[in-house]
C-alpha cells in the first residue's frame, strides 16, 4: 500500500494487482485513486499480461506469507516462481523499467538458506532478461521494515514484559519505515534509475537495544525480562528439519527460514540511510494504540 500511496500522491497512474478481492486493503487502495485488478500469484495459469498491457514500469513486491502456506504459496512458489513469471510477462508486455524488491542480505546469505536462494534466483533470471532486452532493472534491498521487525517485539514488551533476542542480541541494524522505502522506489520510477540499492533508516540499534527502546517508550524498562534464544539450538533444529524435509516440503521450508533467521541474527545489517522516519516515533504511535485498547 505504501508504494501505491506514494505513486498516487505524485499523480502517477497506478494499476494495483491483488491476489483476490477479499483483502481488507482493496478499499483503501481504491480510495487512493488506483485501479485494482486481480491475478492470483499462486496460480501459474493466471496471466498478468492484460493488466500490464499499457504499463511503462512494473514493480514486484511479491512475497510469500510465513504462516498457513502450502506448496502453491510458499517462497519457492511466490518469491521465486511467481516473481519471475510476473517479470517475464512484464518484459513481454513492453515495459521499459522493472523494479523488484528483494532481501537485504540475499547475496551474502545465498547458500546458507534456500529462502535466500529462491529470492536470488528470481533476481538473476530477471536481471538477465532485462539486460538482454535493454530494459532498466532495479533491485531494492531494505534491511528490515519497522513493522516486520518491531511489532511483535513491542507487543511482547508492552503487554507481557519480555523481549526475545536470537543469540546475544549484539548485532546491529538500522531498520527503515515502509513509507521511506516507497519514496525511494518512486524516485527510481521517475528518474528511471537502475541498479541495486540497499536501504536503511536513520538510527542504528542492536537487536537487544530495539527491545530496550520499546520498554522505555512503554514505561516498564525496569520490569522487562530479556529472553535469549541460543543460535546453536536453532541450528540443531534446522538440521533436524532439513532431514525431515527430504520427505516433507513444509519441514524443508521451515528449515530454510530458520537458517535465514540464524544468518540475520548473527550478522550486522547496516545499510546506507535513505529514510527520515525514526523507530522511536513508530513505538510511540504503537504505545498510544496499546493504551486505547486497554
Amino acid at each position: 500500500i505504501a508504494v501505491t500511496e506514494e505513486l498516487c500522491q505524485r499523480d502517477i497512474t497506478v494499476i494495483a494487482l491483488a491476489r483476490n478481492s477479499s483483502s481488507q486493503n482493496i478499499a483503501k487502495i481504491r480510495s487512493l485513486g488506483a485501479n485494482v485488478e486481480f491475478v492470483d500469484a499462486s496460480k501459474p495459469e493466471e496471466s498478468y499480461k492484460d493488466s500490464l498491457a499499457d504499463a511503462t514500469t512494473a514493480i514486484s513486491c511479491l512475497a510469500a506469507g510465513i504462516k498457513n502456506v502450502d506448496k502453491t504459496s510458499d517462497f519457492w512458489a511466490i518469491d521465486r516462481d511467481a516473481t519471475v513469471r510476473f517479470g517475464l510477462q512484464a518484459v513481454d508486455a513492453g515495459v521499459k523499467h522493472l523494479i523488484l524488491v528483494s532481501t537485504f542480505e540475499g547475496k551474502e546469505s545465498r547458500g546458507m538458506s534456500e529462502f535466500s536462494n529462491a529470492k536470488e534466483e528470481a533476481v538473476d533470471a530477471l536481471r538477465d532478461k532485462c539486460q538482454e532486452k535493454g530494459i532498466v532493472f532495479t533491485v531494492i534491498r531494505p534491511n528490515a521494515y519497522f513493522k516486520d521487525l518491531t511489532t511483535q517485539a513491542f507487543e511482547n514488551v508492552a503487554n507481557h514484559g519480555y523481549h526475545t533476542v536470537l543469540g546475544d542480541g549484539s548485532h546491529r541494524i538500522n531498520p527503515i519505515a515502509r513509507e521511506d522505502v516507497a519514496r525511494f522506489m518512486v524516485d527510481c520510477v521517475q528518474s528511471k534509475r537502475g541498479g541495486e540499492h540497499y536501504l536503511g533508516g536513520p538510527d542504528t540499534f542492536t537487536f537487544l537495544e530495539i527491545g530496550i527502546l520499546a520498554s522505555q517508550v512503554a514505561g516498564n524498562e525496569e520490569q522487562v525480562k530479556i529472553r535469549h534464544v541460543p543460535l546453536w539450538t536453532l541450528r540443531i533444529l534446522a538440521i533436524g528439519l532439513s532431514f525431515v524435509g527430504l520427505f516433507s516440503r513444509s519441514s524443508r521450508r521451515s528449515a530454510a527460514l530458520l537458517n535465514w533467521m540464524v544468518y540475520v541474527s548473527s550478522h550486522d545489517g547496516i545499510a546506507p540511510c535513505c529514510g527520515t522516519r525514526r523507530l522511536i516515533d513508530e513505538y510511540q504511535q504503537m504505545y498510544e494504540e496499546v493504551k486505547q485498547r486497554r
